[in-house]
C-alpha cells in the first residue's frame, strides 16, 4: 500500500507528516518500536531539509512517498531545495562534556541508526532521499 502528500516546507507542518508515516507504518505491520524509530529520522530528515536545503527560503515543499514490499518499509523524501546529502556521514563527539561539545552531527547520526539504509539521489534538481527499515 502506498500513502504520500506534498507538505509546506516549515517546522509547523512536520507533525502531519510524521502521521501520515507512521499510519502508513503501521498500516503494512510495522512494530511500535520501529514505528517509533522511523519517525525519528524522518523528523530529522525534513527539518534538515528546511534548515540547511531551503534554508530559509519561503515556498519549499516536501513530497512523501511511502510504500511497502512486504519486507521493506521505504519512505522516499523529495525536496527542489540546494543539493543537500543526507547520507554522508558525521561522527559527533560523545565523549566531551556536553558543554564541549560541536552544535549539530548527532541527527544524521541518530537517522543512520534508526533505519536499515538511507540512500541519496540528485534526480531533475531535486533531492530524493530514501529511509529503508525492516518491518519484521
Amino acid at each position: 500500500m502506498n500513502q504520500q502528500g506534498v507538505f509546506p516546507a516549515v517546522t509547523e507542518i512536520l507533525p502531519d507528516i510524521a502521521e501520515l508515516v507512521t499510519t502508513a507504518a503501521r498500516s503494512c505491520g510495522m512494530i511500535d518500536a520501529h514505528v517509533a524509530q522511523l519517525e525519528l529520522a524522518v523528523d530529522e530528515a525534513c527539518t534538515n531539509i528546511i534548515q540547511y536545503a531551503y534554508a530559509g527560503r519561503d515556498g519549499g515543499t516536501i513530497e512523501i512517498l511511502c510504500e511497502d514490499d512486504r519486507k521493506d518499509f521505504l519512505v522516499a523524501i523529495r525536496d527542489n531545495g540546494v543539493p543537500f546529502d543526507q547520507t554522508q556521514p558525521t561522527e559527533p563527539d560523545l565523549n566531551s562534556p556536553i558543554e564541549e561539545r560541536q552544535v549539530g552531527g548527532l541527527g544524521r547520526f541518530f537517522m543512520r541508526k534508526c533505519v536499515d539504509e538511507l540512500t541519496y539521489l540528485r534526480e531533475n534538481d531535486h533531492n530524493v532521499l530514501i529511509l529503508r527499515k525492516r518491518i519484521r
